[in-house]
């Protein structure tokens, strides 16, 4: 028995998880109560990135037989699972159970802050690393998250003073550090520690933390630093126009492309987990509620990793969906969803222009307009491949008037009355239009717009 657990624990330390799940099920045919094989199965599906199997597996060794710290090891990876699912109420459950069971283990408590960080409950974050940390003073990655929770808590002083006590000054450390700085006014010190960032990309990621993290104004200096280094960088060149607003017409591509494949690995544990993103399942619930039409073939616009091909298969199986994405590392992503007929990779508005016309039954994009301040361009090309009993169903931030506005963030926002002109002139009308808060940022939450467009009909509406 002991020498196949063995086997399957130099596999997986190996990083061959194919192989050591197979070892973990063939010792399971025979033994299915077995705690250490059904514990080790889901380690290995959790690092292969199948979560479902991997929380199935996990659960069941929680409640299987065992050693009480071996328990407990099995609820904290349970809660990492969840965690990586986008459930962070469960996941916190979850990790309660581990504490339950071993209040003494520093690594705990630190993913019980994770968690709470997550779910921005920043007395009860601080709280959790201040306990990991009496447990492990050297534990540098709770002394930052602790640093965190202070600075949402306004105790900027404490902040400080948790970071100045860091060993090993990371990348995650010095954009922490340098956004505090800039919030107590100490900007001399925060561009002098701009200096040390080694490269452009790695001075912008540091800019966008601080633009996302805190006040967007505060990272102005910032995105001048990394252009004074790389002139044609044209994300830095894009927050830039939107912190002094400048007037623009659409985010260039490259800045679009690079965001996405920056964050590709990490986009959905972030936006859905972290910003409470649920502007896709909104949708499809939406448009199940419209009274009986075909909808497939179906276009999703800027499909990212697949979060809304995922919600319309959901609500309807046999729907046949094709994606386009300007970033290939969000296609990789949606690719292993599986729910895509076609991925297209390129600009929305260029690949429509080469399909057939009057085609798609549905044409749905979400969280992809925010990237656009002029839309009839793509509204065209649009109507263009709608058959003329689709629907066009889209999201947007809302915006004020007749018109967009690039915001702080990088972002456009339009406004209602833009939208309706825009849709009267394709010959469209509104099913649907309806305000729904689209994520959080910072301290408050972003409000969006929801639309369904259909083709006006032909009598008296």
């Amino acid at each position: 028995m002991l020498q196949p657990l063995q086997r399957a624990m130099a596999l997986l330390q190996q990083g061959q998880y194919d192989e050591a799940c197979g070892l973990c099920q063939q010792l399971l045919a025979h033994h299915p109560d077995h705690f250490a094989a059904r514990h080790l199965l889901g380690v290995a599906l959790l690092r292969q990135g199948r979560l479902d199997a991997a929380e199935q597996a996990l659960q069941q060794a929680c409640r299987t037989q065992a050693p009480t710290r071996q328990l407990a090891q099995a609820w904290n990876n349970l809660a990492l699972c969840r965690q990586h699912r986008h459930k962070p109420e469960a996941a916190l459950a979850a990790i309660d159970e581990a504490l339950g069971r071993e209040r003494g283990e520093a690594a705990f408590w630190l993913n019980r802050g994770n968690i709470l960080e997550v779910l921005q409950d920043w007395p009860q974050m601080r709280a959790a690393l201040q306990r990991a940390l009496t447990l492990a003073p050297g534990l540098d990655e709770a002394r930052i998250g602790l640093a965190v929770a202070c600075r949402q808590l306004g105790r900027l002083s404490d902040a400080r003073e948790q970071l100045e006590t860091v060993i090993e000054q990371d990348y995650d450390w010095l954009r922490e550090y340098i956004l505090l700085l800039l919030l107590q006014q100490d900007r001399e010190q925060a561009l002098a520690l701009c200096d040390q960032v080694p490269d452009s990309d790695s001075l912008q990621g540091v800019a966008d933390y601080v633009a996302e993290a805190g006040d967007p104004a505060l990272a102005t200096p910032l995105y001048r630093r990394v252009l004074e280094r790389d002139p044609d960088n044209a994300c830095a060149a894009h927050m830039l126009d939107a912190l002094t607003q400048q007037p623009s017409e659409r985010a260039p591509r490259a800045y679009v492309e690079a965001l996405y494949d920056q964050h590709a690995g990490a986009f959905e544990q972030r936006l859905v987990g972290r910003l409470g993103y649920r502007a896709p399942e909104l949708m499809a619930t939406a448009l199940a509620e419209v009274p009986p039409v075909r909808l497939s073939p179906a276009l999703d616009l800027g499909c990212g990793s697949g979060l809304l091909g995922q919600a319309l298969q959901t609500r309807f199986p046999a729907i046949d969906i094709d994606g386009i994405d300007l970033s290939a590392g969000m296609l990789e992503q949606a690719r292993h969803k599986g729910c895509y007929r076609r991925l297209w990779h390129g600009d929305a508005a260029e690949i429509l222009q080469r399909l057939p016309a009057r085609h798609y039954r549905l044409i749905a994009s979400t969280d992809m307009l925010i990237y656009l301040g002029d839309l009839a361009p793509l509204f065209a090309a649009v109507a263009r491949c709608l058959h003329p009993e689709g629907l066009f169903a889209f999201t947007v931030e809302t915006g004020a008037g007749d018109g967009h506005q690039l915001h702080g963030s990088g972002r456009f926002r339009h406004g209602a009355d833009y939208l309706e002109r825009l849709a009267g002139e394709q010959g469209w009308w509104i099913r649907s239009l309806e305000a729904f808060p689209l994520r959080r940022e910072n301290a408050g939450t972003i409000e969006g717009l929801m639309l369904i467009l259909e083709r006006l009909p032909a009598g008296p509406v």
